[in-house]
């Protein structure tokens, strides 16, 4: 069963806004040797809310980074079920080549 919640963060008086990122670490992270991968990055201003919603569905994607800005974001995207995997494959047949996931119909 999915779990799904709408998760909010209230700024207090911070004296004007920040940039916060969300962010997927273990417990002990070294930051002098690993970079955490941003899960959500927002704005928040002083006094402000910033809510979202959130389930517990996993799912893949596939990131594309912008080589001009450094800007990452996702492109392909598959929802996953619990138990379920993927594969990424490249189809060179296409112009351009596209990149696609599998889907594992055993456990549908």
């Amino acid at each position: 069963m999915a779990i799904s919640k709408t998760i909010t963060i209230e700024g207090g008086a911070i004296g004007g806004s920040c940039e916060l990122t969300l962010a997927f670490i273990p417990p002990n992270a070294d930051f002098n040797s690993i970079v955490p991968i941003a899960w959500k990055v927002f704005t928040l201003s002083d006094k402000g809310t910033f809510s979202w919603p959130w389930n517990d569905g996993p799912a893949a994607a596939r990131a594309v980074i912008d080589t001009n800005t450094g800007v990452i974001a996702p492109d392909e995207f598959t929802p996953l079920s619990v138990g379920q995997s993927t594969d990424i494959l490249l189809d060179r047949s296409k112009r351009p080549p596209e990149y696609y996931f599998t889907v594992d119909l055993s456990i549908l």
